[in-house]
């Protein structure tokens, strides 16, 4: 028995995207995500809530100094992995701030 499947075609997916976020748009349908992006000024307001240096944010956050500084200034914004330890550290600032691994890389940075 061969079994069939509804094949859609890309103008259908669009179109059913649209529908959608006009709906969402109206607030007659909730979005099934939203994504929060960090501005610079709130990275640097999680950062001096941390009471730490750029370069021990940085570190705890395993990105460069300067990608840190080029996010506080507005130059670029984080994304993927950066962004998620962002999150993390923003709901469960414990879940990235005691750990031996900072510890070390913030000795090896020195």
């Amino acid at each position: 028995m061969k079994k069939t499947t509804k094949k859609i075609s890309l103008y259908d997916e669009l179109k059913e995207g649209l529908e959608e976020m006009v709906a969402i748009e109206k607030g007659q349908k909730q979005p099934t995500q939203v994504h929060h992006f960090y501005s610079k000024d709130e990275i640097k307001a999680l950062r001096e809530r941390a009471g730490v240096s750029q370069r021990e944010f940085s570190a705890m956050l395993d990105v460069s100094l300067r990608t840190l500084q080029e996010w506080e200034q507005g130059r670029r914004v984080p994304t993927g992995p950066a962004m998620t330890l962002l999150r993390i550290y923003d709901a469960i600032p414990e879940a990235v701030t005691d750990t031996e691994a900072f510890a070390e890389k913030l000795a090896m940075s020195s």
